[in-house]
């Protein structure tokens, strides 16, 4: 059954309606209402299919009241009723869509037949939502198959995704990887979708579900950089607001349906290389972690880094000449070596460019450069087309940034986030910074390794606890981040020569640490 609601301020053109209309088995009268504004609180609750209403009433235009009305029934109908010299509202009827209107007086045979217009457009638009859902649905299942490593029809692909109106030229898969979800698989997916469409707002986004605790979105868009800050506001957003860890892995660029499988199995092959990282990391198309490789020195890592953060070009030149030099004195590197350094390189670089500026243009051609680099180009080529883009890189428009800022957004953190599960791979993957590389450049910064300076500033905080009030042990170790009490009374001996319990005696008995406990509280 269709509901109508009437809307006149005029009680007989509303009884004038109820005679005229031909009532049929498929529609109902849900109610009537004297204006605008009753009008919008019975719709809310009874969300009428159609509205017939007049343009001109007290205090709420007809035309006022259905824009309102759009915000919570966007499908709703209307049919507007007119005077002969009411032609500007007749116009803004149509501009909103109107299904139709009927001219002062009303006769009985033009007011059905646009009742039966409207009809006719209500049941065409609820068959195109179920022939949209039945080609939604198509799609996700044709997702998760390609997921799995087997095959669909690209043909057939690509015509469920011009059904929906999904571009075809530029497709990525991202896969979400979520650590220990204490959500339903229903839920997740939820708030992953909401979270999705509102980050990836400019693009086209579908999230489908693989298993509990990983799920893919299917992403079309022709901006790369906009993916990997997207993916990085994902994170964050997954973890701020709901406490959730995900890891996520970006697939190569697929420029036809053909190729979409190849973007599943380069993001598939990210997804298996997970484990290697802590949880908030972003994997990038071709990025790996192969045991027995040739790595890189970490100074020169630093070097490269730091001067692109700092947009010093001068140092960054030497730092190329150094990987140039490291690379041209190991006789043992090959290609592949190659390739592997430039791909953890380029990935960090681009962490850089889009935490300074989201939109920054360069990343496109970074991840471009990336997904290139596995072509089998000569080694020298791909050596001089990376060092080419990290000048440009460091020449880019944007903030500079130095790693010490950085650094000291690193320490402030650490100050407010003490007590919770903290590793250096999870500070790192926070500021998208590799971790050998933030791991010296905090040393470089504060005089201590990063492990050294969080244990100190628990236990400096265990000593206030202590000082300031009669807290037992095992509070006071919960409290800065220790589940296992011994392993925290160990800690705090081997710095401050005493235990706990010793140290809290003392300091409650010492006037002048009494005194220091006032001015500290």
């Amino acid at each position: 059954m269709l509901k109508i609601m009437l809307v006149d301020d005029e009680p007989w053109i509303r009884t004038s309606l109820k005679n005229k209309i031909d009532w049929s088995d498929s529609l109902q009268l849900c109610a009537e209402a004297s204006d605008g504004y009753e009008a919008l609180q019975l719709a809310f609750s009874l969300r009428p299919d159609i509205v017939i209403t007049d343009v001109r009433m007290p205090g709420m235009t007809g035309i006022e009241m259905l824009k309102e009305m759009h915000l919570f029934l966007p499908d709703v109908q209307a049919i507007f009723i007119s005077g002969y010299n009411e032609f500007e509202y007749v116009k803004s009827a149509i501009e909103l869509s109107a299904s139709g209107y009927v001219l002062k007086p009303i006769r009985k045979n033009e007011l059905n037949e646009t009742l039966s217009r409207c009809l006719e457009k209500i049941r065409k638009n609820e068959l195109l939502k179920r022939s949209t859902q039945t080609q939604t649905d198509l799609l996700l299942k044709m997702l998760e198959v390609l997921y799995h490593q087997q095959s669909v029809s690209p043909e057939r692909l690509n015509e469920v995704l011009t059904d929906l109106g999904f571009h075809t030229s530029y497709m990525y898969i991202m896969l979400v990887r979520f650590t220990a979800p204490d959500q339903d698989p229903e839920s997740l997916s939820a708030l992953l979708s909401r979270t999705a469409a509102s980050i990836f707002s400019e693009t086209t986004c579908t999230v489908f579900s693989v298993s509990q605790s990983i799920y893919g979105i299917f992403l079309t868009s022709s901006k790369k950089a906009k993916l990997l800050a997207g993916a990085r506001s994902l994170i964050r957003q997954l973890s701020d607001r709901s406490g959730l860890d995900a890891s996520v892995a970006l697939g190569t660029e697929a420029c036809s349906c053909k190729s979409l499988a190849g973007s599943f199995a380069s993001a598939h092959g990210g997804l298996k290389l997970m484990h290697l990282y802590s949880s908030h990391e972003i994997i990038l198309p071709g990025q790996d972690k192969e045991e027995g490789r040739t790595s890189l020195p970490r100074e020169i890592t630093s070097q490269i880094l730091d001067s692109i953060y700092s947009r010093n070009t001068l140092d960054l030149s030497r730092a190329l000449a150094k990987l140039k030099d490291f690379l041209a004195g190991s006789p043992s590197v090959t290609l592949s070596d190659v390739t592997h350094i430039l791909h953890l390189l380029l990935g960090n670089i681009l962490r850089v460019l889009c935490e300074q500026d989201e939109n920054n243009l360069l990343a496109d051609e970074g991840i471009t450069l990336m997904q290139n680099l596995s072509a089998g180009s000569p080694q020298q080529e791909i050596l001089e087309s990376f060092c080419t883009y990290c000048q440009k890189a460091a020449l880019a428009p944007g903030k500079a940034t130095s790693v010490t800022a950085t650094i000291e957004k690193a320490r402030h953190y650490l100050d407010t986030h003490y007590a919770e599960e903290i590793s250096l791979r999870k500070m790192a993957a926070l500021y998208y910074l590799n971790a050998s590389y933030f791991s010296v450049s905090f040393k470089n910064v504060t005089g201590k390794n990063f492990n050294e300076y969080l244990t100190e500033l628990r236990i400096e905080k265990a000593k206030k606890l202590l000082s300031n009030s009669d807290r037992k042990v095992n509070q006071v170790a919960h409290a800065v981040g220790y589940e296992d009490c011994s392993y925290f009374g160990k800690t705090f001996r081997k710095l401050t020569g005493m235990t706990p319990a010793e140290y809290q005696r003392q300091a409650l008995a010492a006037p002048d640490l009494a005194d220091h406990r006032k001015e500290s509280l």
